[in-house]
């Protein structure tokens, strides 16, 4: 999940499993504490939820927060 954190509201998010895609639209992105699983319990809709580390503490060589990205499926066309 490198390069998480760049992702915004309204950039493309493109998942693949063998031949099938199916893509994504980034609804929001924000930061939670490190033991914050709220961000795991079901959605109301269908939701992709990405979580990776980030803040890296050199002090306490950990990191200490985790960035959350959520994004919904974009609607099929035709």
């Amino acid at each position: 999940f490198w390069g998480l954190g760049e992702l915004a509201p309204g950039d493309e998010i493109v998942v693949t499993e063998g031949s099938i895609e199916r893509r994504f639209v980034v609804t929001r992105t924000f930061k939670v504490e490190p033991d914050d699983w709220t961000v795991t319990a079901p959605t109301d809709g269908p939701t992709l939820t990405l979580l990776t580390c980030t803040e890296w503490d050199t002090a306490n060589g950990i990191f200490s927060q985790r960035m959350v990205v959520q994004a919904v499926p974009i609607a099929s066309q035709g």
